[in-house]
């Protein structure tokens, strides 16, 4: 697998799982741009390491 596939594929992944603080958020009335920008952070950081831990181990 090239990483820039697994790349692909935990960004498909994760895009469903970082929805669900921010739908928390809104339902129980708090401030939601905290959240959303630490799932955005968490999700470039997964595209980045992902691969290359990929590459340096396989």
């Amino acid at each position: 697998m090239t990483p820039m596939f697994i790349a692909t594929l935990v960004l498909e992944m994760a895009m469903p799982v970082g929805s669900n603080g921010t739908l928390y958020c809104l339902q129980y009335g708090k401030d939601a741009r905290p959240m959303m920008q630490c799932t955005f952070l968490s999700i470039i950081c997964s595209i980045l390491t992902i691969p290359l831990v990929t590459m340096l181990c396989g």
